[in-house]
């Protein structure tokens, strides 16, 4: 592999606290550590999420909810952080792609990840542009036969899901970060973590889109968020097994691919903690309405749906205000991400992998790897 592609698609400026892997082992070839060393390197540049979430979010999405609940159909002002994406850097990356797709057979397991990383870089330039709802399709939107089954079985759970009733449920509310309620997220989370001896601390964010998100030795979650404290516990399951364990387990790896992510890792590693969810008893009605509204939510955006037709949308088809409001602004960060759209695709496709192939599950567990190239990875670490 060309040191010279290796060096470009690093920051000269970065000093990275991720793993810095080491030569693997026999039978791996040698051009594995670079293309390691290299992706490595352009995770600490490549952060999407952090490019599409507002600096305003909190007091923003506050606004716009209270604006709603009045009468008042109004869309949030985003202020979106100032990032910088070298303009090299998705000429870099195709060009190590192109040099990965001579080594197989992970050669080319790892080009698509370094495409799909260029992809991000260009969708973090182009936030809040016209140009980026297109480019979240590309990202977030498989193609092929396969795909599209996947798509139309996504589309008929949504459906069902939607038109399901609430639950009755006597369970009071907790505020997610309230460290004095033992049955309130934080809690929870800190007690989870204790009790397996985790390296792992939790970080508390305002407006933070999601309940929680997993980081590099953290797990984060959103500030004052009211909930019931069996969502509290299925959000513990969801981020421990299914996104902290596999990254703490992938830094322990000879194979950096783990650490990396293949193509499509980080979407089936939602659905893998769909899958989770369901065989803990977690899948209960409130849980299917969200992540069916998510997924109507999502496709409407990619559609061309302004945020104003998407909060309709939902609620008319059921969703309380406050919820419609939250769903569309998570939809609609950085002008259209959407990533939502993966979940329902990602638990059916996931689901049916577990079945037919057990290595699947020893895989994804291992780390960020796409049930499509569960397989290819397991025989060539074999």
């Amino acid at each position: 592999m060309d040191p010279a592609i290796v060096m470009s698609c690093g920051s000269a400026a970065s000093a990275s606290v991720r793993p810095v892997f080491s030569l693997p082992p026999a039978p791996l070839p040698s051009w594995v550590a670079l293309a390691d060393r290299a992706l490595v390197s352009v995770l600490d540049e490549v952060r999407l999420i952090h490019a599409v979430t507002a600096e305003n979010a909190a007091e923003e999405l506050d606004r716009v909810v209270r604006a709603w609940e009045a009468g008042k159909a109004v869309a949030p002002q985003w202020r979106h952080p100032v990032v910088k994406v070298r303009a090299e850097l998705r000429v870099a990356l195709d060009r190590l792609a192109e040099t990965l797709d001579k080594e197989p057979p992970l050669g080319p397991i790892y080009a698509a990840r370094a495409r799909e990383l260029a992809l991000e870089a260009e969708m973090m330039a182009a936030v809040g542009s016209v140009k980026f709802r297109s480019l979240a399709s590309q990202r977030y939107v498989k193609q092929g036969a396969d795909a599209e089954r996947e798509r139309e079985k996504a589309d008929a759970l949504a459906r069902a899901w939607a038109t399901i009733p609430p639950e009755e449920s006597d369970e009071r509310l907790v505020a997610s970060d309230d460290p004095h309620d033992p049955e309130s997220l934080l809690s929870m989370l800190r007690a989870e973590i204790g009790r397996r001896q985790l390296p792992l601390r939790v970080v508390v964010q305002p407006g933070l889109a999601s309940l929680a998100a997993t980081a590099d030795f953290a797990i984060v979650i959103a500030q004052g968020r009211e909930m019931r404290p069996s969502d509290a516990a299925r959000t513990v399951l969801h981020e421990i097994e299914a996104h902290a364990l596999p990254r703490l387990r992938a830094s322990e790896e000879p194979l950096g691919l783990f650490a990396i992510g293949t193509a499509g890792g980080l979407d089936d590693q939602e659905g893998r903690a769909l899958v989770l969810e369901r065989a803990a008893g977690f899948l209960r009605p409130s849980r299917l309405r969200e992540l069916a509204f998510r997924h109507l939510a999502a496709a409407a955006t990619l559609s061309g749906a302004t945020f104003v037709e998407v909060v309709r949308l939902l609620v008319n088809t059921s969703a309380p205000i406050s919820s419609a409001v939250r769903i569309a602004a998570r939809v609609q960060r950085g002008g259209g991400l959407a990533r939502e759209i993966v979940y329902l695709p990602a638990f059916v496709r996931v689901g049916r992998a577990l079945r037919a192939a057990p290595v699947v599950e020893e895989m994804m567990s291992r780390g960020r790897i796409a049930t499509e190239y569960a397989e290819q990875v397991a025989a060539a670490i074999a």
